[in-house]
């Protein structure tokens, strides 16, 4: 059996960064890296919750259409229970 990984935004955002500095280049390297040649290895799950995020990210149209087309193929876990602010 697979171990699953929950596949969050900064995955698909990383993996089609465009910006140049060696951080960014290094950490969208790492990610195709990972994402091209490990993910089968994996049981890949996501929500809609990652989806929604990337729409209304600060992305141009081509790179929120790229994103979220990596996610196509994976596997989306209903969302269940509503996550909520405690203040004490």
């Amino acid at each position: 059996m697979k171990k699953r990984v929950s596949i969050e935004t900064s995955i698909p955002s990383f993996y089609y960064e465009n910006r140049t500095d060696a951080a960014a280049v290094d950490r969208r390297d790492w990610t195709r890296q990972w994402w091209d040649n490990h993910r089968h290895a994996y049981e890949l799950v996501t929500s809609q919750a990652v989806v929604d995020e990337l729409n209304n990210g600060d992305y141009p149209d081509s790179k929120r259409k790229n994103c979220i087309a990596l996610l196509d193929e994976l596997t989306f876990l209903p969302i269940e229970v509503e996550t909520a602010v405690q203040t004490y």
